[in-house]
């Protein structure tokens, strides 16, 4: 697993890979079914994402 700091919502080039997996998914339908919904706890813990700040992902 790696790291990637995105700093000011610009992400690193997509590699040939990722670009061949994003079209591969373009093509299958979402299925929402097997999705539980939220609970009122997990509700209640939600926060407002700041798009503006930098943000960590592991990858």
């Amino acid at each position: 697993m790696g790291r990637v700091i995105i700093k000011n919502g610009k992400f690193p080039p997509l590699t040939e890979e990722q670009k061949r997996e994003i079209e591969e998914a373009r093509k299958r339908p979402i299925n929402y079914e097997d999705i539980p919904p939220l609970t009122d706890e997990q509700l209640a813990r939600m926060q407002r994402v700041n798009a503006h700040k930098e943000t960590k992902v592991s990858v």
